[in-house]
């Protein structure tokens, strides 16, 4: 018995690289990464949303977000608006360039993460 592949945490861990090696072929068409995809659905989704409050949503460190916003901010994707209380925080916003990433592969995504996950059972 090898007690590390029968653990849940090895098989969610397969699961989710599958699913990114899966999307990464059709995300690379617009230059970006499943996380950066990720990180776009969470603005998207959560408008006028701080770098900070992404980075604990998403657990990651403020400076990991910080770059991964700067390359979508590069692509035009997101944009950062200064904050009118607090100046020295930045607001993100979703581009309507954004939207239309999503918008195109929410759904290719959605059938692949179908696809994969029709083979789970409760084995």
């Amino acid at each position: 018995m090898n007690i590390v592949k029968e653990s849940i945490g090895y098989k969610l861990h397969k699961i989710c690289s599958q699913l990114q090696k899966s999307t990464k072929g059709i995300l690379r068409e617009v230059g970006i990464t499943g996380d950066n995809y990720i990180t776009m659905n969470y603005i998207y989704e959560n408008p006028g949303i701080t770098q900070a409050e992404l980075a604990d949503i998403n657990q990651k460190d403020r400076n990991v977000i910080g770059k991964t916003i700067d390359k979508l901010e590069a692509k035009k994707l997101v944009k950062r608006i200064r904050g009118e209380k607090d100046r020295r925080s930045f607001r993100l916003y979703i581009t309507e360039t954004g939207k239309g990433v999503i918008s195109k592969y929410w759904s290719v995504i959605s059938k692949i993460e179908e696809k994969r996950l029709q083979k789970l059972n409760m084995e």
